[in-house]
């Protein structure tokens, strides 16, 4: 890796900065393209959702990009090689065109031809954020030149880990605004376990899986509506301040939490049954190999590192490096955050089933 500089890193942070504060999706996506374009010059800035082999069904652009590139990159965004890249290897770190192909067979794409050229771009660095297999959602930085360095991948690969946590806030904003709104109609979502907390962390509403699950957590059983509390694992952990967004609980189930901004504004929790997203096929098109997708499982079931040793026949060492690799390919920085970051992913783009949105940030 590149030495970055101070104003390198201190770029990136205002960029995770920027990203964090996106109150649902649509905020994220529109947010983090001007401030990539302030973090690395850039002529063109877009986020990307394709899916079934290569077709956007979401495209934003920062600065307006013209509609003939648009229909153009709608028609041949499959034979972006970065793309191809990324599908055959669900390695989601930050590569440039240099990285992928040669510049002859680069000009020789139709891509190429009927959308680099006539915006006068030259080269391209994307990353991409994890995701189920039949989704990509990748972010690409283009300019006419001159051509993008190992700096620039660096420090797309230092926000990189960050983005991801971002983007999955913003998933859980979103689906919390979803439950408010059901909630303000009289309606008990029964299958979500959900837990709103009031300002002193009491519980101020849970639906019945909500309730169930801390039951779970507790170990006791909740017999009437008003006795469900808050367990002290919990408590200590949505009090810390530098806490993260996701606590691993026994037993395979995981806690995510969305932190009240406002004054008076309590805490929302999550509760997700992890084993029941983690399939071993959903790890491996996020890009794992099949041992770190065993490791991950058994993790995810609330297993120590050396319960997984004995159970799939290695060393707690080995253990260690699979999960290494793990926290590397998901972006995440621990156990945590790659079982509820893989449990969101598998999730990912369940809406991503409109009609292609492509269009300009204004």
């Amino acid at each position: 890796m590149a030495r970055l500089s101070e104003r390198d890193v201190r770029a990136v942070l205002d960029l995770v900065g920027e990203a964090n504060d996106a109150e649902d999706l649509a905020e994220f996506r529109a947010g983090v393209l001007p401030a990539l374009r302030r973090l690395l010059p850039a002529d063109f800035v877009a986020y990307n959702e394709l899916v079934d082999g290569g077709v956007p069904v979401a495209t934003i652009t920062d600065p307006l990009a013209p509609e003939e590139q648009l229909a153009g990159w709608a028609r041949h965004a499959a034979q972006n090689p970065l793309y191809q890249r990324f599908v055959r290897t669900r390695d989601g770190r930050a590569y440039s065109f240099s990285d992928v192909i040669s510049r002859r067979d680069l000009e020789a794409l139709e891509l190429y031809r009927e959308v680099f050229v006539p915006m006068g771009l030259r080269d391209q660095v994307a990353f991409a954020l994890p995701a189920p297999k039949h989704l990509v959602i990748a972010i690409a930085v283009s300019r006419g030149g001159p051509d993008f360095t190992q700096r620039d991948r660096d420090v797309l690969d230092l926000a990189r880990p960050h983005l991801v946590q971002a983007y999955r806030n913003a998933e859980l904003r979103q689906r919390s605004a979803t439950l408010v709104e059901s909630l303000r109609q009289g309606l008990d979502d029964t299958r979500s376990a959900v837990v709103v907390l009031d300002v002193d962390g009491q519980v101020a509403f849970a639906t019945d899986a909500g309730r169930a699950a801390l039951a779970r957590v507790e170990g006791v059983a909740i017999r009437r509506h008003d006795d469900a509390t808050v367990p002290q694992a919990i408590t200590d952990w949505v009090q810390r301040p530098e806490g993260g967004h996701a606590l691993a609980l026994g037993g395979g189930l995981v806690a995510r939490v969305i932190r009240g901004r406002g004054r008076g504004t309590g805490d929302v929790l999550f509760f997700d049954e992890a084993r029941q997203v983690l399939s071993h096929r959903g790890l491996l098109d996020l890009g794992l190999s099949h041992r770190e997708a065993d490791v991950l499982q058994e993790l995810a079931r609330g297993s120590t590192s050396a319960d997984v040793a004995e159970t799939l026949g290695i060393s707690e060492r080995t253990v260690a490096k699979h999960s290494e690799r793990i926290h590397r390919k998901l972006g995440v920085r621990s156990r945590a955050q790659a079982i509820a970051t893989a449990a969101a992913a598998a999730t990912a783009g369940d809406s991503v089933r409109t009609p292609p949105q492509l269009h300009a940030v204004s």
